[in-house]
């Protein structure tokens, strides 16, 4: 029988949903095996209606499971969202977190499978390489190789700015696999011990999300690898490739200036700092 893999998936008004969805799945070598978690949070009714109607005519077997919700300023943030898709995991054997906005090599539930060192507790992770759209095409830029992240500040220091993580990737190391100090949210593929225990933080907006669930993982017993691949396997959608296809509105687009830095500067720093706290008194070094 073949494993399965379930395959997370929020989304909030994203012109690449339905892309990714049907890349996830033709480009598979076993659809059937692939389970979809999705939740879609939309402001206009065409995003939820286009996700309906291309679940209903994909050609291919395959499982999901759906959550949409009309957009409410309250449920904005990462955390939310993928609290959403986690509520959907139901014992499959394998688990990978994407975003909306990704491509996949052909055959690339086999490949994270076979890759994968079988250690239940560990979690391959990393930047997602990059793709962009070529005559109406997806296609990785460059070689697409999963991208390497390094931090600049200490975990425990609270980053406001995503430019304050290096990610670069090792062309000339030999090792498979690598040890990488951070969980990178847009690829990260485990066991099921993973997905019984997501380590997630709901609260999350979005700067607290990644270092936060690095420690709550490492504290749970997972071991966090970059898998050293020489060419593309899951490709993301990065700001600096849209152009006419892709676009997704900036969380300005939702809530005024003035609303965002209050989640952002505000709310996600209490967040991050009232759970460095909490972890300080229980002792973590």
């Amino acid at each position: 029988m073949l494993d399965t893999i379930f395959v997370k998936i929020p989304s909030l008004d994203d012109d690449e949903l339905v892309p990714t969805i049907h890349n996830a799945l033709y480009s598979a070598k076993h659809p059937e095996r692939i389970h979809l978690g999705i939740s879609l949070m939309y402001s206009e009714d065409s995003y939820r209606d286009r996700l309906l109607n291309a679940l209903q005519t994909i050609k291919v077997d395959f499982n999901y499971k759906l959550v949409t919700t009309t957009f409410k300023k309250e449920l904005l943030g990462v955390g939310k969202q993928r609290k959403m898709v986690n509520d959907m995991y139901d014992g499959q054997d394998w688990v990978l977190q994407i975003d909306s906005h990704t491509w996949f090599a052909p055959h690339w539930d086999e490949k994270l499978i076979d890759i994968h060192p079988k250690d239940p507790m560990t979690i391959l992770t990393a930047y997602a390489g990059q793709y962009q759209y070529v005559n109406n095409q997806r296609v990785p830029v460059g070689d697409g190789k999963l991208r390497y992240a390094k931090l600049l500040k200490n975990i425990r220091q609270y980053v406001r700015y995503t430019d304050n993580w290096v990610d670069e990737p090792i062309y000339d190391d030999p090792r498979e696999f690598i040890d990488i100090e951070k969980f990178c949210a847009n690829f990260a593929f485990g066991t099921s011990e993973w997905g019984k225990n997501p380590c997630l933080i709901e609260d999350a907006i979005f700067f607290a999300e990644e270092p936060l669930q690095t420690v709550y993982l490492k504290k749970a017993g997972f071991k966090l690898l970059y898998p050293n691949l020489a060419g593309p396997i899951i490709c993301h959608l990065y700001g600096q490739h849209i152009k006419d296809k892709g676009y997704r509105k900036p969380i300005t687009g939702y809530i005024t200036r003035e609303e965002a830095v209050q989640l952002m500067d505000g709310k996600d720093e209490i967040l991050y700092r009232k759970h460095m706290k909490k972890l300080s008194r229980q002792g973590e070094s």
